[in-house]
């Protein structure tokens, strides 16, 4: 859920709790996952569309949060 923009700053509020859509960029591969996160404190989980983890490769992961009504496609 997106709400906003929420101050002069134009600054957008997204709720992190639950679940939703994932697309996992690496190694030159395109992942479609689904997030999830139980509550504010909780670990964000990614897992594929068969339900298993996906394995991230290691150093630095880049998260991004879009709009419901944005799309993503891989270039």
């Amino acid at each position: 859920r997106e709400e906003g923009p929420v101050d002069t700053h134009k600054h957008m509020y997204y709720k992190t709790n639950g679940t939703g859509k994932a697309t996992v960029f690496q190694n030159g591969q395109q992942i479609d996952a689904v997030w999830s996160k139980k509550d504010r404190t909780s670990r964000l989980l990614l897992t594929d569309k068969k339900g298993f983890p996906v394995k991230l490769v290691r150093g630095k992961i880049w998260v991004s949060v879009i709009p419901e009504t944005g799309t993503v496609t891989a270039q």
